[in-house]
């Protein structure tokens, strides 16, 4: 992704861009929950990025909500 002037990293200490991981879960108790992991970016209200969990590898780009968009 280019950089411009106008692009803003997100700075709120909840959304911080870098490495995040998680997990999901079945609603059948028996099987164990599955670890995820991310690597994400948080800018312009737009979030990309690229994950992993058990099942595979994933690619992450969402667009700004119509309201972000001006």
């Amino acid at each position: 992704m280019s950089s411009s002037n106008n692009n803003q990293q997100e700075t709120h200490p909840l959304f911080p861009s870098g490495e995040w991981e998680g997990f999901y879960k079945y609603n059948f108790t028996f099987l164990p929950k599955g670890e995820m992991s991310f690597l994400l970016h948080f800018e312009n209200g737009i979030i990309t990025g690229t994950g992993s969990d058990d099942v595979g590898a994933c690619l992450l780009y969402t667009s700004p909500s119509p309201r972000d968009r001006g």
